[in-house]
């Protein structure tokens, strides 16, 4: 017996089904102090073949995918660089919710990169100025002794986004939508893009 998943899911297309899962996991936030809802795992492929993962934060939601930024010269660039298929996880704890995305993954415009920079505190700014990510350093001491200097030198002025610095933006080829039961009994729905919409299945949990 088939079911209409979209009527379940509240929708087709991924981006807005995620869209209302996104907000009430936000309305969770602040009403049970929920770690970021914000956050999801990026995973690339290392140099050596192995998967490579890290926590980042989701930006914006665009009408075609999911923005991050972080620094053109940090590990998961080279990676991005080398290979352009990613994936993305989110969970939410508190609404028994998770989202897995498979995509492709590019560089978002410059503009787009400039104008959500100088959206941000210039403390964020300074942190982000002053690290060369990824990279070693010899102590705490002298990280916190750059940060000191940078402050003092942008006391007064602007600091402009740096060339090595700006967002990315996956755009989904596959995503499945998971809703956890107390009996295990889990809803699982992939979606997988085609030449016109998208196709989905219900999976066994």
């Amino acid at each position: 017996m088939s079911e209409d998943i979209s009527k379940i899911l509240g929708g087709n297309e991924p981006i807005a089904i995620f869209k209302n899962w996104w907000q009430e996991a936000k309305d969770n936030v602040y009403k049970h102090e929920m770690n970021e809802a914000t956050a999801m795992t990026l995973s690339t492929v290392a140099q050596d073949g192995f998967p490579s993962s890290r926590v980042v934060l989701l930006k914006e939601l665009s009408q075609t995918g999911f923005v991050f930024f972080t620094s053109y010269s940090s590990k998961k660039a080279g990676e991005i660089a080398e290979h352009d298929k990613v994936a993305l996880n989110f969970y939410w704890p508190q609404t028994f919710k998770q989202v897995k995305i498979q995509g492709l993954i590019k560089k978002t415009s410059r503009k787009e990169s400039e104008d959500y920079w100088n959206s941000r505190p210039k403390s964020s700014q300074i942190s982000q100025a002053l690290s060369n990510q990824s990279q070693p350093i010899g102590s705490r001491a002298e990280l916190e002794q750059k940060h000191e200097d940078l402050q003092k030198e942008y006391a007064e002025k602007e600091l402009s986004c740096p060339g090595d610095w700006g967002g990315y933006e996956v755009t989904p080829h596959k995503v499945e939508f998971w809703i956890g039961t107390e009996n295990r009994l889990h809803d699982r729905f992939v979606g997988t893009k085609q030449s016109e919409g998208w196709s989905w299945k219900r999976l066994q949990p």
